[in-house]
């Protein structure tokens, strides 16, 4: 995985106190992503109350109060809702299936937690004009993630929370994904680059997004809401 890495994603930020928390305001942070076929840009709107996330094609909705995740799809013109609690007992069940395979099946679709190591690095650079600090998290060599962090800049807590929930998609491979977001809580400052790096069913995945800008200011609640005239289908995660 390359050094220059991104994602604003989350982090709990822990401010000295004469320092102003950019949390207490709204913030819209703009980012490019890559590792796809081509760069893509992915905008995050985060206020203390909710977030979303858009890449154009695919908008989530997180609100933090009812535990709530709402994914639209733009293509479509479709979007479905599911509860934090939804998706781990989705997550439940993938474990219990996962558990009954073979110890080879397992380990080829992600299973198994590994102890996270968190490394500080010593480098600072700026990033959308915040200087930002290096941390490496890792489960060994099959996982890694490289952030560079801004100390002064706030994200919700339950961001992560949100974050971790969101992998509940993945199935038994979430599990992993969520050891290390229980770290990435633990990081001082908001990751305004984030580089992921892990290995699926032997494949390598490689994952950046690296912010550009970071506004500050209200942001209107007509960013939240459902495009008029989308219509709802079911979450897979509400599945009976």
């Amino acid at each position: 995985m390359k050094a220059v890495v991104s994602r604003g994603i989350v982090g709990a930020g822990l401010l000295g106190l004469l320092a102003l928390p950019v949390a207490a305001q709204d913030l819209t942070i703009v980012s490019v992503v890559k590792g796809g076929p081509q760069p893509m840009t992915q905008t995050q709107y985060l206020t203390a109350d909710q977030a979303r996330t858009s890449t154009g094609d695919t908008d989530v909705i997180v609100q933090y109060g009812p535990g709530r995740i709402i994914t639209i799809d733009n293509k479509k013109k479709e979007y479905s809702e599911a509860t934090f609690d939804e998706m781990a007992a989705t997550l439940r069940k993938l474990d219990e299936q996962m558990a009954k395979m073979p110890a080879f099946l397992q380990k080829s679709m992600g299973g198994g937690v590994k102890p996270v190591t968190v490394q500080k690095g010593t480098a600072t650079r700026q990033i959308a004009g915040y200087d930002c600090t290096q941390y490496t998290l890792s489960q060994g060599e099959d996982m890694v993630f490289e952030i560079w962090a801004a100390p002064t800049i706030q994200a919700p807590t339950k961001l992560v929370e949100s974050m971790k929930a969101q992998w509940a998609a993945m199935g038994p491979m979430g599990r992993r994904f969520a050891a290390m977001y229980d770290e990435m809580a633990k990081i001082k400052g908001y990751p305004l680059s984030f580089g992921m790096g892990y290995k699926l069913a032997g494949k390598k995945i490689d994952s950046v997004i690296e912010a550009t800008e970071v506004k500050k200011g209200p942001i209107p609640p007509s960013v939240f809401a459902i495009p008029a005239g989308y219509k709802q289908k079911p979450a897979p995660f509400a599945q009976k």
